[in-house]
């Protein structure tokens, strides 16, 4: 060691793991889902969202039923929260498929309009029996190319976001990412935690 030395900063140990890398992406499960901007492609079969769940149930089996009871949110009025309860339906339920790692939005439990795609163990600490915690293990392309070349070029939608979304027509397609502390550049398909296929409001 030499005289100077004595007066360089210790820097610290950068961990230069990539979280990323601890999920497996092999697919392993007989599911193709293609979305183009016309229509959700399941399987070589056509569909548009909103789907109905009886045409999921027959592709994907039976899902868990997730129904919501009526809010009460406390720094509201009673008056405020009854009406907030008036104007949602009771029959409004959303489902998942853990195993497969896909869950659907559905408007009154009948149609899914909102297809949710898992591509890494999710657990939601207000809710941790909620969101699958399996991945998706098929595949999911938008116009045939694998989904992340279409959502890459996306922007997050604002500066503290953890996801990005790009409309490909009638459809929005929402990517979420978990490692905010990776470059936009340096994020890969790995980083993110789910997609989304919504219909454009």
């Amino acid at each position: 060691m030499g005289f100077l030395d004595l007066f360089k900063k210790n820097e610290p140990a950068v961990d230069e793991h990539d979280p990323a890398e601890d999920y497996d992406r092999t697919p392993s499960q007989n599911i193709a889902i293609n979305v183009t901007e016309e229509y959700v492609e399941i399987n070589g079969k056509q569909f548009t969202l909103p789907i109905k769940m009886e045409e999921l149930v027959q592709l994907f089996g039976e899902p868990k039923k997730h129904t919501f009871g009526k809010v009460n949110i406390e720094f509201l009025t009673q008056e405020q929260n009854d009406m907030i309860n008036n104007s949602v339906s009771e029959q409004r339920a959303n489902f998942s498929w853990d195993d497969l790692g896909l869950y659907v939005f559905t408007n009154e439990g009948r149609y899914a309009d909102c297809l949710l795609v898992m591509l890494r163990p999710c657990v939601d600490r207000e809710d941790p029996e909620h969101y699958p915690k399996n991945m998706f293990g098929g595949t999911l392309t938008v116009n045939g190319a694998h989904w992340f070349e279409f959502i890459k070029p996306a922007k997050p939608e604002y500066s503290n976001s953890s996801n990005k979304s790009r409309a490909l027509g009638r459809y929005v397609i929402y990517g979420d990412f978990t490692e905010r502390e990776f470059k936009d550049k340096k994020r890969t398909d790995k980083h993110y935690g789910h997609i989304q296929i919504s219909l454009r409001s």
